[in-house]
């Protein structure tokens, strides 16, 4: 169904640069700062610059995307790259927002391109009939209908081949989210956060006022509990179940830029920027500062991803990526 509107893209930039960038296995050697951590450079992946600004985790793959336009399949146990685009810097802006699977597909969202690889033929297309051409952030796909978030104009859902609008909440949405049962979780720039339950079109916003007016920037469902950073105010963890809000500053954070949020068992990771990774446990409501002393390349993250192994790998700018094993964290 959703296939129908992509087209075929046969420009040579889509060839598959190489399998292992012309790196050997020594130099593609990772820098073991301590047993925990592991690091890749932009170098060592096959990318023009190391400012990672979207990672998914699909299997034993990482996929990461950049700020320049770059995209990557790194496969951790054979230790190589599959270069799909490089990021060689250019005029126009081609920075990945989003990368996620569905169904048998990889799903790549560009500022003004939304890009997808077959994963059983291996070809790559293109969706071709959006009702925008620029400023699009992500896309969910949900019961059969595809959601994209757009900057200045809206949010959108594809059914039927057709693309409609959906005027709440306002023009400027940043992250689209799975919840329970149904709910699509939306964070936007100018209204705070919403639960968008599409069946009975239904949304409901947090009672703190707080989260009404900020710059969300991304959100999970952990049971009860919606956890999210914002541009400029810290980070939030709301529990829907008694509708209280605890509101995380710098104190505790170290900056009030959060990019990015991930959740690991009861491990609960906030990407920063500036000040390198902040981990929260929940049950011991203990705090773990992660930077440049722990071997972080740099302290500011733009983006996380975890797998089944309880391992998280992050995104930084300049740095390229970082993976934490699970025994990071033990005492």
């Amino acid at each position: 169904m959703l296939e129908g509107s992509l087209s075929n893209e046969n420009s040579d930039r889509w060839q598959r640069v190489s399998k292992n960038n012309g790196v050997s296995q020594s130099e593609m050697s990772l820098r073991r700062v301590n047993p925990f951590l592991q690091r890749w450079s932009a170098t060592d992946l096959g990318l023009a610059e190391g400012n990672i600004s979207a990672l998914f985790i699909d299997n034993d793959d990482v996929w990461a995307g950049t700020w320049t336009g770059g995209v990557i399949r790194f496969s951790e146990p054979l230790n190589n790259s599959t270069v799909w685009d490089p990021g060689v810097p250019s005029l126009g802006v081609r920075t990945v927002n989003r990368i996620a699977r569905f169904d048998n597909a990889i799903w790549i969202v560009r500022y003004a391109a939304i890009e997808r690889f077959d994963l059983r033929t291996g070809q790559w297309s293109v969706l071709s009939d959006l009702p925008a051409n620029e400023r699009l952030q992500d896309l969910l796909i949900h019961n059969s209908r595809l959601y994209l978030a757009t900057l200045g104009h809206g949010l959108w859902v594809r059914e039927n081949q057709i693309w409609r609008n959906i005027p709440e909440p306002g023009l400027f949405i940043n992250r689209l989210e799975k919840g329970e049962k149904g709910e699509i979780l939306v964070a936007t720039m100018d209204r705070g956060l919403f639960i968008y339950k599409p069946a009975s079109k239904l949304w409901i916003q947090p009672p703190s006022t707080f989260l009404k007016n900020v710059n969300v920037t991304s959100m999970l469902r952990s049971d009860s509990l919606i956890l999210g950073g914002t541009y400029g105010s810290g980070a939030f963890i709301w529990d829907s179940a008694d509708a209280s809000i605890r509101l995380i500053d710098e104190r505790l954070l170290g900056d009030l830029w959060v990019l990015a949020v991930a959740e690991i068992g009861k491990h609960f990771h906030f990407a920063t920027f500036g000040a390198g990774l902040k981990s929260w446990h929940s049950e011991e409501n203990r705090w773990i500062a992660i930077g440049i002393e722990e071997g972080l390349p740099s302290v500011d993250i733009a983006s996380l991803a975890s797998n089944a192994q309880g391992d998280l790998w992050v995104g930084t700018l300049g740095g390229g990526i970082v993976k934490l094993s699970g025994g990071f964290y033990a005492d």
